[in-house]
């Protein structure tokens, strides 16, 4: 899986399927530390499967969204572990 760990990819699979996502989102939806969903983001975005950018109404909120890569990822995932 490119090296992604689980929890890689369940947030991966949660941007793809929302097509855009804050951490406010993700923390309500997985009750996960908004730091370690950060750092996650941060090794995705590496990794070339979603892009971070500032939301322009909130500057302190950052906007998860997915790469074509991303959406490869999450589709090859479904695929091979349907």
């Amino acid at each position: 899986m490119n090296d992604l760990s689980v929890s890689q990819v369940d947030l991966l699979k949660l941007v793809v399927a929302r097509g855009t996502a804050w951490t406010s989102d993700i923390v309500a939806v997985t009750d996960r530390d908004p730091k370690q969903i950060n750092k996650s983001m941060l090794l995705l975005r590496r990794r070339g499967m979603i892009s971070i950018s500032r939301d322009p109404e909130n500057n302190r909120h950052v906007i998860y969204q997915p790469t074509d890569a991303g959406k490869a990822m999450v589709k090859y995932i479904r695929g091979k572990f349907a």
